[in-house]
C-alpha cells in the first residue's frame, strides 16, 4: 500500500535536534542503504515475498524515486517497484520494507512500499536497490542459477538451489567495524559471501516486526553424529514461536553414505507436534570403512511456518568395524574337480566368491592346458600360448561375487590327443584390496578332462 501521510508527520530526534522526518535535510540521502533480507515465499503463501532494506548510517531516508528492480536468472529485467516519497525514520540501522500484500497478510506487518506482483524467482535471479536519477545500482543480490553480469554481485548466493521455499536470506553483519550492526564493510559485492540463510523477520520503517504464524523451524544443530551400531538416530528439530500444527519435508541432499546400504530415512514428512526430530535408521554392516556422512535438509514448511537456520544438517556415521585384512574365498562350480566334459557341455566356467569384511571387487581365472610331454600352455583370452607350468596367466572373469567366464573357442579334447588335462584356477580381490592367494584343489583349483 502507498506511504501514509501520518508517517510523514512523524518527528524523530537526530543528532540532538528535532526534524520533521519527511523533510529533506542537508546531507540526507539513501546511498548507504543496503539489501538486508529477502524472502521469496513459502508453501501455502507462495506470493508472500518481501525485500527489507537497511541503512548503515543516519539521514538515509530519502528513498523517493529510488527503485527495487527484479531480474530473472538470465539477467533480464522482470519488474520494477518505485518509492513515491521518502520514509519517515532516518536513524542509523533503520529499515525499509518492500512487500507484496500476501507477505503483509502472512507476517502481519505493513510495508513501506507495496509490491503489486510476486516477481522474485526462487530458483535464480538478481534484485537491486536502484537510483534511476544517477543511472546506477546502489546495492544488488544474485542467487541460485543467475547467469547474468557478475558486476556488483559476484558469485550467486546458494548457486546450487537458490531460495528454498520458506527460507529467508539475510546479509551477514558480523564483519566490518561493528559485528552487531550493518556498516559499509559488510558489503563486499560478493553475494555468496555476504549473505546467509535466516528465519524471515520483516521490519518496516517504523520498527514494526512481522512474524510467521507457525513460527520458524530448524535443525537444533548443523552437525551431529552416531555410531554405526547405535540403531536409530533422532536428529533434533527446534521450533521458535508460532502456534498450531506445522509440517516440513526432510530431504537427502548428499553425503558419502549410501541410502539403503548404510542408512534409511524413517519418514520424509514431519508433523509438529508430535514429531520433534527427524529419524535415521543406521545399518550396522560388517565392512570396515571410513566414517561416512548424510546431509539432511528441511524444506517446504507448511501450516504457516518458515525455515530458520540451520536448514541443513550433516550426520556423521562412525564406523565400528576393524579394518578388513582377510582375503575373499572363491569356489569353482563348473568344471568340477576331477570331472570329464564334452566340449559342447563346457562352454562357460562358473563360480562364486565371498568376502566377510568387504565386497568382492574383481574375479580372475587362469586356464592351463597340460601336454602329454609335460609342457604347459595358458589361455590368453584368444588362444593357448606356451608358458611355464607354474607361471599363471590370469584373465578377468567379472566384478560380481557370482562370476562367469566363456572361452571364445571350444577346448581341445584331452583324451587320445597330445593334451593330458586342463586345470582352472580362480581368485578374487575385495574392495579392501585383499587378494586371494590360496589355491586349493577342489575349491578354486579344479583339474578336469575334455573328452
Amino acid at each position: 500500500m502507498p506511504l501514509h501521510a501520518s508517517r510523514i508527520a512523524l518527528v524523530v530526534a537526530v543528532a540532538g535536534s528535532s526534524l520533521a522526518a519527511g523533510t529533506t535535510t542537508a546531507g540526507a540521502t539513501s546511498d548507504q542503504i543496503r539489501i538486508r533480507e529477502v524472502f521469496a515465499g513459502v508453501a501455502g503463501a507462495p506470493t508472500a515475498q518481501f525485500v527489507e532494506l537497511q541503512s548503515s548510517a543516519p539521514l538515509q531516508n530519502q528513498v523517493g524515486g529510488k527503485q527495487i528492480r527484479v531480474f530473472d536468472a538470465s539477467g533480464a529485467l522482470v519488474d520494477t517497484f518505485t518509492f513515491a516519497a521518502p520514509v519517515p525514520v532516518l536513524l542509523d540501522q533503520s529499515t525499509v520494507l518492500v512487500a507484496t500484500p500476501a507477505a503483509e497478510s502472512f507476517f502481519g506487518v505493513e510495508a513501506d512500499l507495496e509490491m503489486d506482483a510476486a516477481a522474485i524467482g526462487r530458483g535464480g535471479g538478481k534484485l537491486c536497490y536502484f537510483d534511476p536519477a544517477a543511472g546506477r545500482a546502489i546495492d544488488c543480490l544474485a542467487w541460485g542459477s543467475y547467469a547474468g553480469s557478475a558486476a556488483g554481485v559476484g558469485a550467486p548466493f546458494n548457486a546450487a538451489e537458490g531460495f528454498p521455499a520458506g527460507a529467508a536470506v539475510e546479509r551477514s553483519v558480523s564483519g566490518g567495524t561493528d559485528p552487531t550492526a550493518l556498516d559499509a564493510s559488510d558489503d563486499t559485492d560478493e553475494s555468496a559471501a555476504d549473505f546467509r540463510f535466516a528465519a524471515a523477520s520483516p521490519r518496516n520503517n517504523l520498527g514494526a516486526a512481522g512474524a510467521a504464524p507457525g513460527g520458524a523451524l530448524s535443525f537444533a544443530t548443523a552437525s551431529t553424529g552416531t555410531g554405526e551400531g547405535d540403531g536409530t538416530l533422532a536428529v533434533a528439530l527446534t521450533r521458535s514461536g508460532g502456534a498450531g500444527t506445522i509440517t516440513a519435508g526432510v530431504l537427502l541432499r548428499g553425503g558419502t553414505a549410501t541410502p539403503g546400504t548404510d542408512f534409511a530415512l524413517v519418514d520424509d514428512t514431519l508433523e509438529l507436534p508430535p514429531a520433534a526430530a527427524a529419524q535415521l535408521s543406521v545399518v550396522d554392516d560388517l565392512r570396515a570403512e571410513a566414517d561416512e556422512t548424510v546431509r539432511l535438509a528441511l524444506r517446504d514448511p507448511g501450516g504457516g511456518a518458515v525455515l530458520g537456520p540451520p536448514i541443513d544438517a550433516v550426520v556423521t556415521i562412525d564406523d565400528d568395524d576393524s579394518p578388513d585384512t582377510e582375503p575373499p574365498l572363491t569356489t569353482i562350480a563348473r568344471p568340477g574337480h576331477g570331472g570329464s566334459y564334452r566340449p559342447a557341455k563346457l562352454r562357460a566356467f562358473r563360480g562364486h566368491s565371498a568376502d566377510v569384511g568387504s565386497d568382492v571387487a574383481l574375479v580372475e581365472i587362469a586356464l592351463r592346458q597340460k601336454r602329454t610331454n609335460g609342457d604347459c600352455r595358458w589361455w590368453n583370452g584368444e588362444r593357448f600360448v606356451p608358458r611355464p607350468c607354474g607361471l599363471k596367466l590370469f584373465q578377468t572373469a567379472g566384478s560380481d561375487a557370482s562370476w562367469r567366464y566363456a572361452p571364445s573357442k571350444r577346448l581341445k579334447p584331452s583324451v587320445g590327443t597330445n593334451v593330458r588335462d586342463y586345470t582352472l584356477f580362480a581368485r578374487a580381490v575385495d574392495t579392501a584390496n585383499n587378494l586371494e592367494t590360496a589355491l586349493e584343489a577342489g575349491r578354486n583349483r579344479n583339474r578336469f578332462e575334455v573328452t
